[in-house]
């Protein structure tokens, strides 16, 4: 369920069902083609470049109460929970709300 083009289907690698996992552990057998595979790969890519997109949009978006906040440890090395600001989120585009956060 990852993908729309995936659907909702688990993809797994089984163990070799005549050893049994306790006898073979490494002898496993793909249950998905190699396209399928590629595919895998490729959603995962999409998934990982969408999160670096929103978590750099999320630093960018908060950069100057980062380095105020930094600033401000070293001024004093501590702060309290009520010093430190809270981010302000982005909102989502089209593209970003299609994807589930995790």
């Amino acid at each position: 369920g990852m993908d729309e083009n995936l659907g909702l289907v688990t993809y797994t690698d089984e163990p070799a069902p005549f050893l049994g996992e306790v006898l073979a552990p490494r002898l496993e057998r793909q249950s998905y083609s190699e396209r399928v595979a590629g595919e895998i790969d490729a959603a995962v890519r999409a998934l990982v470049a969408n999160a670096f997109e929103r978590a750099t949009a999320v630093l960018n978006a908060n950069r100057q109460m980062l380095d105020d906040t930094a600033q401000k440890l070293l001024d004093q090395e501590t702060l309290s929970g009520d010093e430190i600001p809270r981010p302000v989120w982005p909102r989502p585009t089209a593209v970003d709300s299609a994807q589930p956060i995790s």
